[in-house]
């Protein structure tokens, strides 16, 4: 299943989510057989519920997004995951300088003396910055070496969009569930709580029921 696949899943299953949590809401709002304190309890715990399972979903997504970019960083430059703290450093340090560059001329000049330097680990740093913000002149140059990672490249640089503020206000969007007017002066809190301990305790059983076969 692809990246793309996956994320249009989570996003239709939000949607369905949101449209049920509707149907609900005017369902509990028209029921005559509950009182006015019987309907905000209900959809206090409708909506607590729902909004649990949508940050579920969100979180899903970002996390698969994560996983993606871990992956193909691995297989563009050789990121490896390592417990050594002295390359842990060297890339921290390599993708903080290159984060910090926001002007395309300065990024092309530190992009040509981390090649000149034989610096592969900045090489890729600053090509993950250009590949953020659409740099054509480091992302040709460095494609032109290495066109086996066009494909692969163009992944990574749709991911790596995936952070800028039109692509997360997309994603909000997906996710997005507006509070019922009856819950305004509601305090949610205990709802939460009894929500999540209540899932923790479906979990817990499952996790018994796995071990026990």
């Amino acid at each position: 299943m692809t990246l793309e696949h996956t994320i249009s899943q989570l996003r239709a299953q939000a949607s369905q989510r949101i449209v049920t949590f509707a149907q609900t809401l005017d369902s509990v709002r028209t029921d005559r057989m509950l009182s006015d304190d019987g309907k905000r309890d209900r959809i206090a715990r409708e909506y607590v519920a729902t909004r649990i399972h949508i940050d579920k979903l969100r979180t899903r997504e970002a996390d698969a997004l994560l996983s993606r970019r871990v992956e193909l960083e691995r297989l563009l430059f050789g990121w490896e995951p390592t417990d050594d703290a002295a390359v842990l450093s060297a890339r921290r340090e390599s993708n903080e300088l290159a984060d910090a560059l926001d002007d395309p001329r300065d990024a092309l000049l530190a992009y040509q003396r981390a090649k000149r330097r034989s610096d592969e680990m900045h090489v890729h740093a600053i090509f993950a910055r250009a590949l953020e913000l659409g740099w054509s002149s480091i992302i040709d140059d460095y494609l032109v070496e290495h066109p086996e990672r066009a494909a692969g490249s163009t992944e990574l640089a749709a991911i790596l969009r995936a952070n800028d503020d039109v692509e997360l206000l997309t994603a909000v969007m997906h996710y997005a569930m507006s509070q019922p007017s009856e819950l305004s002066h509601v305090d949610l809190a205990p709802y939460e709580h009894e929500a999540r301990a209540g899932a923790a305790d479906v979990e817990a059983a499952f996790a018994r029921q796995l071990s026990a076969v």
